[in-house]
């Protein structure tokens, strides 16, 4: 099952605590009628961490008692930001600690300015829903919603179900189920495994495994256009608990099916040198092009469509950590982290606190709920790197959005 939860809080407490700050000196444990989102401000500072990026941290009291709050707000269309989604290191399968992530990120000359966790991801630490990077399609995220950046910072955000296919020369289309998910749930269907995924295929059921080779002159699977391939080997797996090593590798793809499925033959069929074409099209969702999505990630929860509420928002009324995104009409975008679950400290919030502050008070059309954090909790995250400025030697600056 999905691991939902994750402590990113440290990612915010990294730049220095100076800027506007107020204080409220009242009684900690007096109780008002009806508290609303935040509740009762007890102290509160901002301060710019970026060009156009602002940090506010908020101490507060509402109905579930004591709330610390972190915001960061910044217009993508105009702030020199770099949006980077990640996955992991390297691979998609596993995951790693968002303070990994970013530490990579910085070990290879781009600057973090803010990071934060976001769509959920199953025992395998792969995201439950899309994820795209440089354009590039990482994860499919069939029946869940998603959100985008292109290239001018516009955020767009839509149903992420596309309609994808492998057409073997000389034939038709062939449906595929997903794209760089582990095969172990629907024994149906057919998986595609790019190079993002990990070394090896590491599936546990009995099936077929086709290693290819990627044509030439292609930069990666791209929603709307064709990616092209060769067939290599095809091998044959059996059940292993121990996890099967079918290796992919720089410049390989690997098309699988479970020994039971319909595909089965098609795939075990298949002959060393055929010719193989995926296709990942875009959707009719006008709300969004996934085609020009540079980044993308699958949001967990719907809480505010366009002003309006999401039914889970009234009839669930669970507190927790919350980890969210508020979208304004300008396109401008409050990234929330409010920490929880620790009894004197921090509670957490109901989704309806969370819509009213961010509707109410930061004037938010859209919000969008992400995961949840632990300490030792393993994910997928997203990072925003500043555009170049200049560089010293041979270090680029950027400034940098993790996402996980």
């Amino acid at each position: 099952m999905r691991k939902i939860f994750k402590r990113i809080i440290g990612s915010f407490l990294i730049v220095s605590l100076f800027g506007v700050m107020t204080m409220y000196l009242g009684n900690r444990t007096k109780v008002q009628a009806a508290y609303s989102g935040l509740g009762e401000i007890r102290f509160e500072w901002e301060r710019e961490i970026y060009q156009g990026v602002n940090l506010r941290h908020t101490m507060s009291y509402n109905d579930n008692k004591d709330q610390k709050t972190y915001t960061v707000d910044f217009n993508p269309k105009t702030t020199a930001l770099k949006p980077v989604v990640s996955t992991g290191i390297g691979t998609v399968l596993y995951g790693c600690r968002l303070t990994t992530m970013i530490n990579h990120y910085e070990s290879i000359g781009q600057h973090v300015v803010f990071a934060f966790n976001g769509d959920g991801y199953d025992s395998s630490g792969i995201p439950l829903g899309i994820s795209i990077n440089d354009g590039k399609l990482l994860t499919s995220g069939q029946g869940r919603y998603g959100f985008g950046f292109n290239a001018a910072g516009e955020l767009q955000y839509g149903s992420s179900t596309l309609p994808m296919s492998f057409t073997i020369e000389g034939g038709s289309p062939i449906t595929l189920a997903h794209v760089n998910k582990e095969r172990k749930e629907q024994t149906s269907g057919v998986y595609f495994l790019t190079e993002d995924f990990y070394p090896t295929t590491e599936s546990t059921a009995a099936g077929v495994e086709v290693v290819l080779t990627v044509d030439s002159g292609q930069d990666g699977l791209r929603i709307g256009q064709p990616y092209r391939l060769t067939v290599q080997n095809v091998v044959t797996v059996s059940n292993n608990p121990n996890k099967n090593k079918t290796q992919i590798g720089a410049g390989k793809a690997v098309l699988a099916t479970h020994a039971s499925s319909s595909q089965y033959n098609t795939l075990r069929n298949l002959t060393p040198g055929q010719k193989v074409v995926v296709n990942v099209n875009d959707n009719s969702d006008p709300k969004i092009n996934w085609s020009e999505m540079q980044v993308g990630l699958g949001i967990f929860h719907m809480l505010l469509d366009n002003g309006v509420v999401a039914d889970i928002v009234d009839t669930n009324h669970a507190v927790h950590p919350r980890t969210v995104m508020g979208v304004r009409a300008d396109g401008s975008v409050v990234l929330m982290q409010n920490d929880g679950r620790q009894v004197g400290w921090a509670t957490g919030f109901t989704y309806k606190e969370t819509v009213e502050y961010l509707r109410d008070v930061r004037g938010c059309i859209h919000v969008f709920n992400f995961d949840g954090w632990y300490d030792n909790a393993d994910g997928t995250g997203t990072a925003i790197t500043e555009i170049p400025q200049g560089s010293s030697g041979n270090k680029k600056y950027y400034a940098k959005w993790s996402l996980t």
